[in-house]
């Protein structure tokens, strides 16, 4: 009795993990671009949803469903990701079921563990896509097709006939990868019922049902799958194979837990595969009055797993690594015979035998967690954030300027999140892209518009020849490129009259020299873009690539706005002589204090980064005074890139790296080098009498190493005189100084009270 209540509890609590890691913050990252494709169509009519698929890589099954799903819960990111989060619930428990029919309980039991902490299942249970539904009807299939093949009484083999050729249809019509999962299952047939010659022929008729049932599409399917571009991705056949395994192991984030945890995924599963004299089904002995042959089930999951590996290694790109989720399922049955086999072979006391249990399941645990948490708390592996870049635009950005969408597939999920006041532009209007047209409307749309925000993404596959962005890189100021994810947002100034010239003779190196300069603007507003001209002479070819640097300084040669770019033309391609003019936007960083700052230019070698020097030894230009207003209105927190939020008024958030260190802020420091800080701060409605700021440098005992004191804005800019509502960066240069190697943080204190600390960083 003990026993027989015990496994439903088991069961139970493997579903209540399956749960809470799909819908644990499911709504919390931003729909991506395909997400925001599903939506659009699924708001679309049934007909017309098949006919746009018609034209597409997905048959219309998902999105059909999908459209009923959010007619019941609505258009949110949770609503929409809640019906694939359902599905892959679904799934683990039916792994259980298969596993416990074709292996046993505790191999069962092990499998749906697998699944429920699966990373790669995880990912796309919490993807508004259809790649859990394909799972899912996979796995649905094999389970009835085991049900048809061992049935002994009428009633079963009809109902399992008609559950596989349910599922078997509706997998036709979910995605082109599915055939691969009844090929699997018809060449176990072939194993298992061929001394039943009666039975594999009924099998083989029962084909015809789900091939009826997805003829109408048939050709549509055809066309698309010989049709539709698929190129090749350059790939040695062992960085394939580690990319199909890290895939299927520990999913996206697979290299947030390391490559060596693949190890005990591939013994654990070679080891269920290898021991194939140990398998055997439960009722084996019905099995066996009807001929069956008895090692039939480690055939189906070697093929279920095996077939779609060998597709995906065959027609390799990145992208295709989601189609292996057809997959996982048996993985996860290969792990949990695995696991069972262990632990039966295992001859040991009772207490080894448990120690050996839990070392199996950490073995599988650990690091599919350290996946996991990675996947739910790294930006590096979340989805692209088309959220922020709405939000960002929509911060900065006014009626006067322009969003280009180079890919017109970006237009949903970025419509899904945008409401600013800009004009929305998707270009090229059409694949290949048309350049003289393509060409024509940039023309007209930069006349228009003072600010332009590119959104860059599959410009591969929508703009091979990168048609738009250079146009914009050659006719407007480009001043930066921000990635949010694998999309990235690139800003334009694109002034109403080129930036008149301004005469200068200064020489940079043996050979160059800069003759004049030109600003859109002497005064210009934190979030805002000035556009820079910059004329350049060479006295000979320059013999090395050069990269011009543009940076606006405050009185504490603080950084506020930097540009770093290749010149227009190449200076290889400069001609002796002749004047060559130059462009280039410099984005003046939101929440800089107002006030007087300097302006300068230069060269340094690409490929070192040594600095070209003016006869007087500088190895920069002035080129001029820009005043730095204050906004009309405050900036929202959405027009900043805070590296770490802490959205505690009036601290919002930090950056904190190594000085000139910003792409690699976990380098470890040494005594007396120089740590940079940006704290971002908003007004509260009561300013503290006394602005001044506090900074302690703690270890991880509480000892206080250093303390420094400055103005809360790092500048003469007191908090009495912000604007209600206003977000200041405030800089900080911090030399540290003789301390013991370890982690340290910082505290922060105002007005003599706590009102935040840093996360540790090293200190060598």
């Amino acid at each position: 009795m003990t026993a027989q209540k015990r496994f439903p509890a088991t069961e139970y609590l493997l579903l209540a993990l399956t749960m809470a890691l799909r819908f644990y913050r499911l709504g919390a990252q931003s729909l991506w671009s395909d997400e925001g494709n599903s939506l659009a169509l699924a708001r679309a009519g049934l007909a017309e949803i098949a006919a746009r698929t018609a034209l597409d890589i997905h048959p219309p099954l998902y999105y059909w469903l999908l459209k009923g799903w959010l007619a019941m819960l609505g258009q949110s990111e949770f609503a929409a990701r809640s019906l694939s989060a359902g599905l892959g619930v679904l799934l683990a428990a039916m792994v259980y079921r298969l596993g416990r029919r074709l292996f046993g309980r505790r191999a069962g039991r092990a499998a749906m563990f697998a699944a429920a902490v699966s990373p790669f299942q995880v990912y796309y249970a919490q993807e508004a896509r259809m790649y859990m539904l394909l799972a899912l009807l996979g796995t649905a299939s094999v389970w009835a097709a085991v049900e048809w093949w061992t049935a002994t009484e009428s009633r079963r083999r009809w109902l399992s006939a008609g559950g596989y050729a349910l599922s078997a249809a509706m997998g036709l019509y979910t995605q082109y990868a599915f055939p691969v999962v009844l090929a699997a299952l018809n060449l176990t047939a072939l194993v298992a019922l061929w001394p039943d010659r009666r039975r594999l022929g009924k099998w083989l008729a029962l084909q015809a049902i789900p091939v009826a049932l997805y003829a109408p599409w048939l050709p549509v399917a055809w066309r698309q799958v010989t049709t539709w571009p698929a190129p090749l991705e350059a790939a040695s056949a062992g960085s394939v194979g580690l990319s199909i395994a890290r895939t299927l192991s520990l999913g996206l984030s697979a290299s947030a837990a390391g490559d060596g945890w693949l190890w005990g995924f591939g013994g654990l599963a070679v080891w269920g595969a290898t021991a194939s004299y140990q398998l055997s089904i439960v009722n084996h002995q019905k099995l066996a009055r009807h001929a069956l042959r008895s090692h039939w089930p480690l055939l189906l999951v070697l093929l279920w797993l095996l077939l779609p590996v060998g597709l995906t290694a065959a027609l390799f790109r990145p992208a295709y690594l989601k189609f292996l989720l057809v997959a996982s399922p048996a993985l996860c049955l290969l792990l949990g015979k695995g696991f069972q086999l262990s632990i039966v072979n295992c001859q040991s006391a009772i207490g080894t035998r448990t120690a050996l249990r839990t070392t199996l399941l950490l073995l599988i645990a650990v690091p599919s967690l350290l996946s996991l948490r990675a996947y739910y708390a790294d930006p590096a592996f979340q989805r692209d954030d088309y959220r922020g870049i709405a939000a960002l635009i929509e911060a900065v950005g006014t009626a006067g300027d322009a969003v280009i969408l180079d890919a017109p597939g970006q237009q949903e999920v970025f419509g899904y999140y945008y409401r600013g006041a800009a004009t929305v532009y998707p270009l090229p209007r059409q694949r290949p892209p048309d350049p003289a047209a393509t060409a024509a409307e940039l023309e007209t749309i930069a006349a228009g518009a003072q600010r332009i925000y590119a959104v860059y993404w599959g410009e591969r596959e929508a703009d091979p020849e990168g048609v738009v962005e250079g146009w914009l890189n050659e006719h407007t100021f480009k001043a930066s490129d921000v990635w949010f994810g694998n999309v990235r947002l690139a800003r334009y100034a694109a002034p109403p009259e080129p930036p008149s010239r301004r005469p200068l003779d200064v020489r940079l190196g043996e050979a160059i020299r800069l003759t004049g300069y030109g600003l859109s603007a002497t005064q210009v507003a934190p979030g805002d873009l000035l556009a820079v001209s910059l004329w350049w002479e060479a006295d000979a070819a320059p013999p090395d690539e050069y990269t011009v640097f543009l940076q606006l300084l405050d009185g504490a040669n603080h950084l506020v706005g930097q540009r770093d770019a290749s010149p227009r033309t190449p200076t290889r391609n400069w001609p002796p002589g002749q004047t060559v003019a130059d462009g280039h936007g410099l984005l003046v960083e939101p929440g800089t204090p107002p006030g007087p700052h300097r302006l300068i230019a230069g060269l340094y070698r690409a490929d070192t980064g040594e600095r070209l020097r003016t006869p007087d030894g500088a190895d920069f230009v002035t080129l001029a005074t820009v005043q730095v207003t204050r906004n009309p209105s405050p900036l929202p927190p959405a027009a900043f890139r805070i590296t770490h939020r802490l959205d505690a008024p009036p601290l919002l958030g930090y950056d904190l790296y190594p000085l000139g260190r910003a792409s690699a802020p976990e380098t470890p420091l040494r005594p007396g080098e120089p740590l940079h800080l940006n704290l971002y701060w908003q007004r509260p409605p009561t300013p503290p009498a006394d602005d001044t700021l506090e900074l302690r440098l703690v270890n991880r005992r509480g000892d206080v190493a250093a303390t420094w004191h400055h103005p809360v804005a790092g500048a003469p800019y007191p908090m009495t005189e912000w604007a209600d509502g206003e977000i200041v960066r405030a800089q900080f240069d911090l030399f540290l100084p003789p301390a013991s190697p370890g982690r340290y943080r910082l505290d922060i204190l105002l007005d003599g009270k706590p009102v935040g600390r840093t996360h540790l960083f090293p200190i060598e």
